[in-house]
């Protein structure tokens, strides 16, 4: 991992990427509190270093239980996913069970490299 990303005193997550949205992040039931300590989370592009950070205050009242997903149901209690969608590229979208895309919860973001 670069260094650049271990010094930070912050929760961060490396994207996945997918063939319908661009980037992709799971955001565990684990990771949410420590979010909760920290203030906040750095969302890494992996393919391209950028990245993006967002407060606790703007992203935790955002992850409810209807937006969990089953995805690590079993491990985890359920993950929440995070993505951008293309049409989207500096908006992370809140994915939700059983709702389409276009009505996912939207936060703005600026990417730095």
């Amino acid at each position: 991992m670069n260094t650049r990303y271990e010094e930070i005193s912050f929760p961060s997550s490396e994207s996945k990427r997918h063939e319908s949205f661009i980037y992709w992040w799971d955001i565990s039931p684990d990771r949410k509190a420590e979010i909760a300590r920290t203030g906040r989370i750095r969302f890494i592009r992996k393919d391209s270093g950028h990245w993006t950070d967002v407060a606790a205050e703007d992203l935790l009242p955002l992850l409810t239980p209807k937006r969990q997903t089953n995805r690590n149901r079993r491990a985890t209690g359920g993950n929440w996913g995070i993505k951008v969608l293309g049409s989207s590229p500096d908006e992370l979208v809140i994915e939700e069970p059983r709702v389409k895309a276009e009505s996912w919860i939207r936060i703005k973001v600026k990417w730095e490299l």
